[in-house]
């Protein structure tokens, strides 16, 4: 019988603790700032600069997530938080996706968002102390992935239809 990836963090951390037990500092992933390797700004250039365009629906701020496809760009204002604007690699505007509201198709929050091998587009929607990833297809229908009982501000992909959540303030 199919099992979601929700289902199985729920059962594999309600299986590995009681309720009396915390988790201890020496069983998380951690990394050394001396391990940070840094780099000169003089390693860096623009090796492409894409205008792109703007309207009345993406007018957007300074504070941008930008994410390339392979045949799109997909924009999100940090600011706003109002949707994920589409645009061509050559910067004409497409389409708005993954649009904050409440009606059908339409998320209550909306915080991170990541692009695949396939371009499939992934949102992370967080409301109280839930949080959910959804797959938005081309037409800005919404199918839910998974969600939690995790406060998650971002997100990584960890593989196919997996992935890494980041937070604070969790109990």
């Amino acid at each position: 019988f199919p099992v979601t990836i929700g289902e199985v963090l729920t059962l594999f951390f309600n299986s590995c603790r009681s309720k009396e037990s915390k988790p201890s500092y020496s069983d998380l992933l951690t990394l050394s700032l001396s391990d940070v390797v840094s780099l000169p700004v003089t390693d860096f250039e623009i090796l492409e600069l894409i205008p792109l365009e703007t309207n009345a629906q993406n007018l957007m701020g300074n504070d941008l997530r930008v994410r390339r496809g392979k045949s799109k760009i997909y924009v999100m204002d940090i600011g706003q938080r109002d949707g994920i604007h589409v645009f061509s690699v050559n910067g004409q505007f497409l389409k708005t996706l993954a649009i904050k509201g409440e009606g059908i198709n339409e998320l209550k929050g909306l915080q991170d968002f990541q692009i695949d091998a396939e371009e499939r587009l992934f949102v992370l929607a967080s409301l109280g102390d839930r949080t959910t990833i959804y797959e938005i297809s081309e037409q800005g229908e919404l199918r839910k992935v998974t969600d939690a009982s995790y406060l998650a501000s971002a997100f990584s992909l960890a593989g196919k239809d997996e992935f890494y959540l980041y937070g604070s303030y969790n109990s």
